[in-house]
């Protein structure tokens, strides 16, 4: 495993850790509040993990299953136990945590996705994410890989359509609220990895000059800096207000967090062979 993704699912890891203790922490918003935008990281990342499979392998749907559960559903399964124990009771506890068992927790309300631990929401489009991999994989082989990079824009279409139909977020009872917090409504990040994927392996390939992965590296942290402003400055009711915000906030984030994974990539990467701009830079650079 590439040890800049591992580095980065730690610091996913911290952001989510610490944005939960923020709530309880801070009385008003403040930037560890923005740091629950480290699950978008976190998909971003199995985009890109998953991205060599999608656009080049073939799998065996019964070993990569096997692998998947292994990989997660124990230790989630010992976690979710810890947490029945330690959670207050309720009439439906018992009910909430068989529909935590299958990942069905998202699919009638906050109370009930939150219920043990608010960070078990994300799991859920993770998981369906892995299960879409072997049609991702037949729709490559069968169309051309062409089509599964194309797919963003449909899928952010998509977001929109959800979004807009969305009733109060407080319940999940409308089918548009389930799908926005499932795959369909979370698939944008997942493929913005993807891309990041494409696109590192292209740049990783040639010759990269040292202005590339820095302005890449500027261009996301700018772009986090004007997200993170805008969640402390409004929070989620500024998020919720505007329609194309209320869609289109977590994509900018995951093409913020892409933006930075792809600088650090590539620096480490190719750091022995950069030079620091193209050769007609420099010479312009001479003339003047």
């Amino acid at each position: 495993m590439n040890p800049i993704i591992e580095l980065f699912r730690g610091i996913g890891a911290w952001m989510v850790l610490n944005s939960h203790y923020a709530q309880y922490l801070f009385d008003d918003r403040s930037v560890l509040n923005f740091l629950w935008t480290g699950v978008y990281l976190f998909f971003v990342i199995s985009g890109f993990v998953f991205a060599g499979t999608i656009l080049y392998k073939d799998i065996g749907i019964i070993p990569f299953a096997l692998r998947r559960f292994f990989r997660i559903y124990p230790l989630y399964a010992v976690s979710l136990v810890f947490y029945f124990f330690l959670v207050q009771d309720d009439p439906q506890k018992i009910i909430y945590f068989i529909k935590h068992l299958f990942f069905l927790n998202t699919i009638v309300s906050l109370k009930e996705t939150f219920f043990f631990n608010p960070a078990y929401w994300s799991l859920p489009p993770e998981v369906e994410f892995y299960m879409s991999i072997p049609i991702l994989i037949y729709i490559r082989k069968r169309y051309g890989q062409r089509v599964i990079l194309f797919l963003l824009p449909f899928l952010l279409g998509i977001r929109f359509i959800l979004v807009l139909n969305q009733s109060d977020p407080s319940v999940s009872e409308n089918i548009f609220n389930i799908l926005g917090v499932h795959l369909p409504g979370k698939a944008p990040e997942f493929f913005t990895g993807i891309l990041l994927y494409k696109a590192y392996e292209r740049y990783s390939a040639n010759n990269v000059y040292f202005l590339y992965p820095l302005l890449s590296l500027v261009s996301g942290i700018c772009i986090l800096f004007v997200l993170g402003w805008y969640f402390v400055a409004y929070g989620d009711a500024g998020i919720n207000k505007y329609i194309f915000i209320k869609a289109f906030y977590t994509f900018f984030c995951s093409v913020g967090y892409a933006l930075i994974l792809f600088s650090v990539l590539i620096f480490f990467n190719k750091k022995e062979n950069m030079r620091f701009a193209p050769q007609f830079f420099l010479h312009r650079q001479l003339e003047l």
